[in-house]
């Protein structure tokens, strides 16, 4: 499992979207997610747990993370299956990947 790094400032919501071969949708999600204004309510990033996607998928998203590097953290999952990104995502939270 490859950790993201830390974000530099605090977030009040981090959300998690794990994806596999998702290219067909990843970038409308993104750009959805990007898209949403808090008017300084709350602070949010969105991490993204690829789980060995063989379409792009990661590169895309890496992309992304590069352009918005406080709102978007990127990590791969090289166990195939999707509890297994959850407990990479969980395990990140707790400050152990």
């Amino acid at each position: 499992m490859n950790s993201p790094s830390n974000p530099s400032h605090a977030v009040d919501i981090t959300a998690l979207v794990c994806v596999y071969n998702g290219l067909p949708d990843i970038e409308d999600l993104l750009r959805s997610i990007l898209n949403q204004h808090t008017d300084g309510m709350f602070r949010y990033e969105v991490l993204v747990v690829d789980n060995n996607s063989t379409d792009g998928t990661r590169n895309l998203v890496e992309c992304y993370a590069a352009r918005h590097p406080d709102l978007i953290r990127v990590m791969e999952e090289t166990r195939q299956g999707k509890s297994y990104s959850l407990k990479s995502f969980h395990d990140t939270l707790l400050g152990h990947g």
